[in-house]
Protein backbone atom coordinates (compact mmCIF):
# COMPACT_ATOMS: atom_id res chain seq x y z
CA UNK A 1 0.00 0.00 0.00
CA UNK A 2 2.85 2.39 0.73
CA UNK A 3 4.37 1.55 -2.62
CA UNK A 4 0.98 2.46 -4.11
CA UNK A 5 1.16 5.79 -2.26
CA UNK A 6 4.59 6.36 -3.75
CA UNK A 7 3.17 5.88 -7.25
CA UNK A 8 0.19 8.09 -6.40
CA UNK A 9 2.59 10.86 -5.36
CA UNK A 10 4.28 10.48 -8.74
CA UNK A 11 0.82 10.66 -10.36
CA UNK A 12 1.37 7.20 -11.86
CA UNK A 13 -2.16 6.08 -11.07
CA UNK A 14 -2.06 2.82 -13.02
CA UNK A 15 0.89 1.55 -10.98
CA UNK A 16 -0.74 2.83 -7.80
CA UNK A 17 -3.82 0.76 -8.61
CA UNK A 18 -1.70 -2.33 -9.31
CA UNK A 19 0.10 -2.04 -5.97
CA UNK A 20 -2.96 -1.31 -3.84
CA UNK A 21 -4.81 -4.22 -5.48
CA UNK A 22 -1.86 -6.42 -4.55
CA UNK A 23 -2.09 -5.21 -0.94
CA UNK A 24 -5.82 -5.91 -0.97
CA UNK A 25 -5.19 -9.46 -2.19
CA UNK A 26 -2.77 -10.01 0.69
CA UNK A 27 -5.29 -8.75 3.24
CA UNK A 28 -8.79 -8.85 1.72
CA UNK A 29 -10.49 -7.85 4.99
CA UNK A 30 -8.55 -4.62 5.49
CA UNK A 31 -10.75 -1.50 5.35
CA UNK A 32 -7.53 0.47 4.88
CA UNK A 33 -6.61 -1.29 1.64
CA UNK A 34 -10.22 -1.28 0.45
CA UNK A 35 -10.36 2.50 1.01
CA UNK A 36 -7.19 3.03 -0.98
CA UNK A 37 -8.56 0.93 -3.84
CA UNK A 38 -11.34 3.52 -3.92
CA UNK A 39 -8.73 6.30 -3.98
CA UNK A 40 -6.97 4.60 -6.88
CA UNK A 41 -10.25 4.32 -8.79
CA UNK A 42 -10.97 7.99 -8.13
CA UNK A 43 -7.51 9.04 -9.34
CA UNK A 44 -8.05 7.05 -12.52
CA UNK A 45 -11.38 8.80 -13.10
CA UNK A 46 -13.48 5.73 -12.29
CA UNK A 47 -15.89 7.62 -10.07
CA UNK A 48 -18.62 4.99 -9.88
CA UNK A 49 -16.10 2.34 -8.89
CA UNK A 50 -14.53 4.65 -6.30
CA UNK A 51 -17.83 5.45 -4.60
CA UNK A 52 -18.97 1.84 -4.76
CA UNK A 53 -15.73 0.81 -3.06
CA UNK A 54 -15.98 3.47 -0.35
CA UNK A 55 -19.63 2.71 0.42
CA UNK A 56 -18.72 -0.98 0.66
CA UNK A 57 -16.09 -0.10 3.29
CA UNK A 58 -18.58 2.04 5.23
CA UNK A 59 -21.07 -0.83 5.17
CA UNK A 60 -18.48 -3.15 6.71
CA UNK A 61 -16.56 -0.65 8.87
CA UNK A 62 -18.69 2.50 9.34
CA UNK A 63 -16.20 4.06 11.73
CA UNK A 64 -13.17 3.70 9.50
CA UNK A 65 -11.94 7.27 9.54
CA UNK A 66 -9.95 7.43 6.30
CA UNK A 67 -12.90 6.41 4.15
CA UNK A 68 -14.83 9.45 5.36
CA UNK A 69 -11.74 11.61 4.80
CA UNK A 70 -11.41 10.57 1.16
CA UNK A 71 -15.16 10.85 0.57
CA UNK A 72 -14.90 14.45 1.77
CA UNK A 73 -12.32 15.29 -0.87
CA UNK A 74 -14.18 13.43 -3.60
CA UNK A 75 -17.44 15.21 -2.85
CA UNK A 76 -15.69 18.59 -2.84
CA UNK A 77 -14.12 17.87 -6.23
CA UNK A 78 -17.53 16.94 -7.58
CA UNK A 79 -19.13 20.12 -6.23
CA UNK A 80 -21.31 18.21 -3.76
CA UNK A 81 -20.70 20.57 -0.84
CA UNK A 82 -23.28 19.36 1.67
CA UNK A 83 -22.20 15.74 1.29
CA UNK A 84 -18.56 16.79 1.65
CA UNK A 85 -19.31 18.68 4.84
CA UNK A 86 -21.31 15.76 6.25
CA UNK A 87 -18.44 13.32 5.60
CA UNK A 88 -15.90 15.77 7.02
CA UNK A 89 -17.97 16.18 10.18
CA UNK A 90 -18.00 12.40 10.63
CA UNK A 91 -14.21 12.28 10.16
CA UNK A 92 -13.69 15.10 12.68
CA UNK A 93 -15.85 13.29 15.21
CA UNK A 94 -14.15 9.92 14.67
CA UNK A 95 -10.70 11.52 14.94
CA UNK A 96 -11.67 13.31 18.16
CA UNK A 97 -11.14 16.63 16.37
CA UNK A 98 -7.80 15.73 14.80
CA UNK A 99 -6.10 18.60 12.99
CA UNK A 100 -5.87 16.92 9.56
CA UNK A 101 -9.59 16.25 9.64
CA UNK A 102 -10.43 19.71 10.96
CA UNK A 103 -8.42 21.13 8.06
CA UNK A 104 -10.45 19.01 5.67
CA UNK A 105 -13.69 20.22 7.24
CA UNK A 106 -12.51 23.83 6.96
CA UNK A 107 -11.61 23.20 3.32
CA UNK A 108 -15.09 21.82 2.63
CA UNK A 109 -16.69 24.80 4.39
CA UNK A 110 -14.58 27.20 2.37
CA UNK A 111 -15.39 25.50 -0.92
CA UNK A 112 -19.07 25.64 0.04
CA UNK A 113 -18.69 29.40 0.68
CA UNK A 114 -19.43 28.94 4.38
CA UNK A 115 -16.83 31.46 5.45
CA UNK A 116 -17.94 31.86 9.07
CA UNK A 117 -17.72 28.11 9.66
CA UNK A 118 -14.31 27.92 7.94
CA UNK A 119 -12.99 30.77 10.07
CA UNK A 120 -14.25 28.98 13.20
CA UNK A 121 -12.13 25.98 12.16
CA UNK A 122 -9.12 28.28 11.81
CA UNK A 123 -9.72 29.53 15.36
CA UNK A 124 -9.79 25.96 16.64
CA UNK A 125 -6.64 25.13 14.69
CA UNK A 126 -4.88 28.17 16.23
CA UNK A 127 -5.47 26.71 19.68
CA UNK A 128 -4.13 23.35 18.54
CA UNK A 129 -1.15 24.98 16.83
CA UNK A 130 -0.22 26.75 20.05
CA UNK A 131 -0.28 23.37 21.81
CA UNK A 132 1.81 21.71 19.08
CA UNK A 133 -1.18 19.68 17.85
CA UNK A 134 -1.58 21.28 14.41
CA UNK A 135 0.64 22.19 11.48
CA UNK A 136 0.70 24.91 8.88
CA UNK A 137 -0.60 22.37 6.38
CA UNK A 138 -3.89 22.23 8.30
CA UNK A 139 -4.30 26.00 7.98
CA UNK A 140 -3.34 25.80 4.30
CA UNK A 141 -6.18 23.31 3.78
CA UNK A 142 -8.71 25.80 5.11
CA UNK A 143 -7.24 28.84 3.36
CA UNK A 144 -7.24 26.93 0.08
CA UNK A 145 -10.94 26.25 0.53
CA UNK A 146 -11.45 29.95 1.24
CA UNK A 147 -9.52 30.67 -1.97
CA UNK A 148 -6.92 32.65 -0.05
CA UNK A 149 -3.85 31.18 -1.70
CA UNK A 150 -1.53 33.82 -0.22
CA UNK A 151 -2.35 32.71 3.34
CA UNK A 152 -2.16 29.04 2.32
CA UNK A 153 1.36 29.62 1.02
CA UNK A 154 2.37 31.54 4.17
CA UNK A 155 1.38 28.54 6.29
CA UNK A 156 3.05 26.01 3.97
CA UNK A 157 6.25 28.07 4.03
CA UNK A 158 6.10 28.11 7.82
CA UNK A 159 5.96 24.30 7.79
CA UNK A 160 8.86 24.17 5.35
CA UNK A 161 10.96 26.54 7.45
CA UNK A 162 10.21 24.48 10.55
CA UNK A 163 11.25 21.29 8.75
CA UNK A 164 7.77 19.85 9.11
CA UNK A 165 7.25 16.67 7.13
CA UNK A 166 3.44 16.61 7.49
CA UNK A 167 2.78 18.15 4.07
CA UNK A 168 1.00 15.65 1.85
CA UNK A 169 1.18 15.17 -1.91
Amino acid sequence: QWYAEYFRALRNFDEAMNEVKRAQELDPLSPHFDTFVGVAHFNLGNLDAAFKQWWRVIEIAPNFLMTHFFLTGAYVKLGRAEEAIAEAQIAVKLSVRGSLFLGSLGYAYGMAEKRIEALAVIDELKEKYGAGEAHGFNFAQVFTGLRDNNQAIVWLERDFEDGNTVMLT
